[in-house]
């Protein structure tokens, strides 16, 4: 749906960047808004970098380069653990349902839903290091359109929209997220 399987395994690098609007809910009060920047690039098979920074200065950058990599806060930084690794070596392509026939996936069909007054597909996936996902299809252009990850205790919640094509495959160019409990 986002291009065809020949256009996506052309894809050897992606770099987003935007900016982030963090606002607690139940908070009326723009002044206790956060506005941040994020500069993400992934490389295939399995290297990444993402910085947020707010006003210029870096609040966290997490690093991987294929074998290993760290998460940096001003003034620490701590290497990645075993678990982490793994996750970020399991992580074959840049667009990861690339692989989902791959071993080690386990997807499940989960019917149909509405997302945002549209039906969806729902697909369970289990990625061989662990998080649960859900994910949820448009039942009409196939493009996904919202993320469940369940991470510890939270879930986060992505919806993403606004495909635009770019370089014949398409990306969504609006992302929300959401942390609550799961």
């Amino acid at each position: 749906a986002i291009g065809g399987r020949e256009n996506v395994e052309k894809l050897k690098t992606i770099h987003c960047s935007g900016n982030v609007l963090l606002v607690e809910y139940g908070v009326a009060d723009p002044i206790d808004r956060l506005k941040l920047t994020y500069d993400s690039k992934r490389m295939s098979p399995d290297k990444h970098s993402i910085i947020v920074s707010a006003n210029g200065d870096m609040i966290s950058k997490d690093v991987f380069d294929g074998v290993t990599g760290y998460r940096a806060q001003p003034g620490s930084r701590a290497e990645l653990v075993p678990d982490d690794v793994k996750g970020f070596k399991a992580l074959k392509s840049i667009i990861p349902q690339e692989f989902y026939g791959s071993s080690g996936y386990s997807l499940t069909y989960k019917g149909i839903t509405t997302v945002d007054n549209q039906s969806a597909y729902t697909i369970e996936v289990i990625p061989p290091f662990g998080n649960r996902i859900t994910e949820y299809y448009d039942s009409v252009s196939c493009l996904l359109v919202r993320q469940d990850i369940i991470q510890n205790e939270a879930r986060i919640t992505f919806m993403l929209g606004d495909y635009k094509a770019v370089n014949h495959v398409l990306f969504p160019y609006k992302i929300s997220q959401h942390i609550g409990s799961s």
